[in-house]
Order: C-alpha cells, then structure tokens, then sequence
C-alpha cells in the first residue's frame, strides 16, 4: 500500500535512488480542454458545442541529497533512468484509493544548493481521468434461469463508465446456437453472442 507521498512509475518507486524524497506532488490539476465553439449568426454572441478531456499534467516534488555533489548527481542519473519510459503507468494513492494513469515525463526541472538537488517532474497523462485499481461488484446475481432476467445498478459520477461483465454458464438445455443478448435498456447498445454453449462456459 502506497503511503500519502509515494509514487510509482512502471511499478518503481521515484524515491527509490539513494538520498531521494518525494515531499510533495499535485495530481489534482484540471485536464485541458479541447473546447469548440459555434457563432450564432447576426448575434455578438457563441455556444459551446463540445468540450472534451485531452491530457492533463501531474506534478511530483523530489529532493535529492546522497552525500556528495558527484554522489546526488548519481542518484539524478537514476531518477531519470527510472522515468525515462513512454506511457508509463504513473500510480499514487488518492482519496485512499491507488489510482492510475497513462503518463509520460515531459519536464525534469532541477536546482541545485550545493549537493542538495530540488527537482520538479512533470508528467503528461494521455489519459486524464485516473483509473482506480479498486475493484467494485456493482452486481452478483447467481441462478438465473429465466430466458429474460433484468437487473438494475447506477454508476455514480460523470465519467463514462467501462464495466467488466463475467458470465459463467453452470448448466445448459438446448445450447447448440443459442443466443446470449446483453444489452443496455436506457440507450439500447448492447452485444450478442451465438455459439453453441456447454456448462462451464464464461
């Protein structure tokens, strides 16, 4: 479990170089917005007509000190190793929960104070909604022998959500090219799938 200052990229600790601290990091940033814009005519006026998410930027604090000038310089030449990946997983733990995201390290700004390094990392997240490693059931039915079952569960927040479904077919009568129909009742989407199904099928 991630502390409240750690961080990890591609599973590796960025305060893991000899006289490295992470103090501090900001994964809070609103994303940027591609913003478009239509002009009504014969009106001094416009409406948006589309706004969508496109990357937004994590911030990470680290102060290195491992002894000597040539030894902090070392320990930098490590950091950089360690972050230097493109489209990284870039974890921290947020709200209790260890989140993740899409990254890559666009910025590596450093001062110096004699052997003292003070460096802000600025990672890029393609992705700029982070993606909690948590799982949540938000529906476990079992037993279900009728030939239309419907059950009911909201997904709480703005985002749209990408569930993982699992079904495990127990028993079967009359499976040879049965239809399997899941789909969506409020916006009609939903998928088929034709086979001939046998117990143990998932």
């Amino acid at each position: 479990m991630l502390d409240k200052y750690q961080v990890l990229f591609n599973n590796v600790l960025l305060d893991s170089p000899v006289g490295a601290e992470l103090y501090n990091h900001d994964f809070t940033k609103l994303p940027r917005r591609d913003i478009k814009m239509y002009k009504i005519a014969h009106r001094d006026k416009s409406i948006i007509t589309s706004g969508e998410y496109t990357s937004k930027d994590v911030l990470v604090y680290i102060d290195v000190c491992s002894g000597s000038r040539q030894d902090t310089e070392a320990s930098l030449q490590q950091l950089r190793a360690i972050t230097q990946a493109q489209n990284g997983l870039l974890q921290v733990l947020q709200a209790g929960t260890i989140t993740q995201y899409t990254a890559t390290l666009n910025e590596f700004n450093t001062t110096w104070n004699g052997s003292n390094a003070y460096c802000q990392l600025v990672f890029t997240a393609s992705d700029p909604i982070g993606e909690a490693t948590d799982v949540t059931v938000m529906l476990n039915e079992t037993g279900i022998t009728t030939g239309i079952s419907t059950y009911t569960f909201n997904v709480l927040g703005s985002f749209t959500a990408e569930p993982l479904i699992t079904i495990t077919v127990n028993a079967v009568t009359g499976g040879t090219g049965a239809t399997l129909n899941i789909y969506n009742a409020t916006t009609g989407q939903g998928i088929s799938l034709t086979r001939n199904w046998t117990a143990g099928d998932i």
